[in-house]
C-alpha cells in the first residue's frame, strides 16, 4: 500500500501547489509527512510530466507557472483465487491494484 500513500501524497500536494498555498519546502514537507529530499522528487516528478512548478520565496509558496492538470485514479478489485492464479500465475495475490496518471 505505499505506492497508494504516494499517489495520495502526490495528489495532496498538487492542490496545494494549485491553491499556491504550500508554505516553505519544510512546512509543505511536514505537511505531506515527508523529508525535503522526498519533497524535491515529487517537485521532479511533476515536472517531468510536464509541470511548471516554481517557487515564489516572497509569497513563500511553489505555484503552477502555467495551467496543470493533475488527475490521480486508483480502483481496487478484489479477485478470487482462480483469477488471480490466472492473471499472476500465483495464488499470493488476492487483490489487483490499478493505478491511473492523467
Amino acid at each position: 500500500m505505499k505506492t497508494l500513500q504516494q499517489l495520495l501524497r502526490l495528489e495532496k500536494l498538487h492542490k496545494f501547489i494549485r491553491e499556491e498555498h504550500t508554505g516553505t519546502p519544510q512546512q509543505v514537507a511536514e505537511k505531506l509527512a515527508i523529508s525535503r529530499s522526498t519533497l524535491y522528487e515529487m517537485l521532479t516528478y511533476l515536472k517531468d510530466v510536464g509541470a511548471t512548478v516554481e517557487y515564489s520565496r516572497n509569497r513563500r509558496t511553489f505555484y503552477y507557472a502555467k495551467k496543470f492538470h493533475l488527475k490521480v485514479k486508483v480502483t481496487v478489485t478484489v479477485l478470487k483465487n482462480e483469477e488471480a492464479e490466472k492473471i499472476i500465475g500465483g495464488t499470493c495475490l488476492s487483490q489487483r491494484i490499478s493505478i491511473e496518471l492523467e
